[in-house]
C-alpha cells in the first residue's frame, strides 16, 4: 500500500486534466470548492469513476446542494438519485419539499449518520458537532 500524498492542480488550458491524475488509481481525491461548473464537474467525474472525493460545497443543507449544482449547470442524472427528487429540483420545487421525500425513503441527514457513527465507536459526538451542527 502506497502511504504518499501527492497533489497537482488541474489545468486543462495546459493539457493537465483530471483523466490524467485519475490514471494513478487514487483512493482519495480533493478538489477545491465548487465555485464553478468546471470545479463542480471535476468531483462529479472523479466520483462517478469510483474515487471517494472530498469536495466543500458551502450551503445549509444537502437539498440546497443539489439546487446549487443544478444552477452551475450540472446534469441532474449524475447526482440525483430518484426521480421524484429530480422532478423537483428542475421545479425549483421549496428545500423543504425534496427533504420530505427523501427522509420518507429513509434517507439519513449528517447528524444522524454521525450518531450511528458514534455508537459504532467510530468517533465521538463533540467531532459529529463540529462537522454536523451549526
Amino acid at each position: 500500500m502506497q502511504s504518499t500524498v501527492r497533489t497537482a492542480t488541474v489545468q486543462p488550458a495546459i493539457g493537465l486534466i483530471l483523466a490524467a491524475a485519475l490514471r494513478a488509481d487514487p483512493d482519495a481525491i480533493m478538489v477545491g470548492e465548487r465555485r464553478d461548473k468546471e470545479r463542480a464537474e471535476i468531483g462529479i467525474e472523479a466520483s462517478l469513476a469510483g474515487h471517494l472525493v472530498f469536495k466543500p460545497v458551502h450551503t445549509n443543507s444537502g437539498v440546497e446542494t443539489v439546487t446549487r449544482l443544478l444552477e452551475m449547470g450540472m446534469d441532474p442524472f449524475n447526482f440525483i438519485g430518484t426521480e421524484d427528487i429530480k422532478r423537483m429540483s428542475q421545479q425549483r420545487a421549496p428545500a423543504e419539499d425534496p427533504l420530505n421525500i427523501a427522509h420518507g425513503q429513509a434517507m439519513t441527514t449528517l447528524v444522524q449518520d454521525g450518531v450511528v457513527k458514534v455508537m459504532q465507536g467510530w468517533t465521538d459526538f463533540k467531532q459529529v458537532k463540529a462537522v454536523a451542527i451549526t
